[in-house]
């Protein structure tokens, strides 16, 4: 389930950015055996509190700063998503852009390698798993999952894309995960972006907040409610 597409989109419309450096991302190492049952659970417990119909309501805000160009652009707006897929939202998108494969979904597993990394920042009971694709393209993404060893949900997701929209040249989004709407699902997503257009350089961070997130009977049910504010109709989970 991926939301921050949009981030993308405004970047390459403004054109003029840059950013300090994020943070770098080494690629995972070759695939560890224990790494990878780790991430079949987690692929798992995703699958089940991301299945059915699922609406939720997005808030962002992108700031650009450049020499000669500074912006702040404000967006609310809501998605819909069947089983994890993105069904209907809002926000219009360049068929040209596809989401990125997210590494925690069973059906683009094969696409990663993925090894313990080490995370002296994590909570006792969780561990940080390094993904990394060899397919370095607008789909896939090199990063780092923080997973509960517990109950195989994940705590936090850091990617950075291998492809961006011209002319952005590096970008780094970091989501944090919580019980949300009777799922697991992101509540906030924060990002850093890189990019030049010939002698001009700036920078441009996102800040996105997720929430009322709810399951709904069908799609357009859920387009309904998100786009009139209505209560949720409840679905037996």
């Amino acid at each position: 389930m991926h939301y921050s597409f949009n981030v993308q989109h405004v970047v390459f419309a403004f054109g003029i950015l840059a950013s300090t450096e994020s943070p770098a991302i080494a690629d995972a190492p070759a695939t560890s055996t224990d790494a990878t049952e780790l991430m079949h659970r987690v692929a798992s417990a995703y699958a089940q509190t991301a299945h059915g119909v699922v609406g939720v309501r997005s808030q962002s805000l992108l700031t650009i700063k450049a020499p000669v160009f500074h912006r702040r652009i404000a967006n609310e707006g809501w998605f819909v998503f069947v089983d994890g897929t993105l069904a209907m939202s809002s926000e219009s998108r360049d068929p040209r852009q596809p989401p990125l494969r997210d590494p925690y979904r069973a059906e683009y597993a094969r696409d990663y390698a993925f090894a313990y990394a080490p995370c002296p920042s994590c909570s006792p009971g969780t561990a940080a798993v390094a993904f990394s694709s060899p397919l370095h393209d607008v789909e896939h993404a090199s990063g780092q999952l923080v997973i509960d060893l517990d109950t195989a949900l994940i705590v936090s997701q850091t990617e950075k894309p291998y492809k961006l929209p011209w002319p952005t040249q590096d970008g780094q989004l970091v989501a944090t995960w919580g019980r949300v709407g009777g799922g697991w699902f992101p509540e906030t997503i924060a990002g850093a972006f890189v990019g030049r257009i010939g002698p001009f350089v700036g920078h441009a961070t996102y800040a996105q907040s997720l929430s009322s997130y709810n399951y709904y009977p069908n799609v357009e049910t859920a387009a309904v409610a998100l786009r009139q504010g209505a209560a949720p109709v409840a679905v037996g989970r």
